[in-house]
């Protein structure tokens, strides 16, 4: 693994395969004029014709491989939503509940009491 990513290798493929396409294309023309003017027979000229369609194949190979991997770039590199970090919030001390006073007349006790009793009826 050279840890290409795959689009890239996909974009490379396309290239090599329009590469050698387009070239057999040149190539089997340039035979085939040779042909032409030598008088050939068929066999050679079934070959030039098998070649040169095997090129135009090839091209349209990699412009199908180039668009594939143009649709799949946009399907991998989908953005994630951005992550939001939340810092932990300072946790305020407890303090307990002022106690209650109690000043009813006749309450000797000098005691407070918690403000969740309740008072005498």
């Amino acid at each position: 693994m050279r840890g290409d990513p795959k689009q890239a290798t996909s974009a490379t493929m396309a290239i090599v395969y329009i590469t050698i396409g387009a070239m057999m294309v040149v190539w089997t023309g340039v035979y085939y004029v040779y042909l032409q003017r030598h008088n050939a027979q068929d066999g050679p000229l079934y070959w030039c014709a098998g070649l040169f369609l095997s090129g135009i194949v090839l091209i349209g190979i990699g412009l199908f491989v180039g668009r594939i991997g143009q649709s799949a770039r946009a399907a991998e590199v989908v953005s994630s939503p951005p992550v939001q970090v939340v810092a932990p919030t300072a946790v305020a001390p407890q303090t307990p509940a002022p106690a209650m006073v109690d000043t009813t007349p006749g309450n000797t006790s000098s005691a407070p009491r918690p403000a969740s009793a309740s008072a005498p009826v």
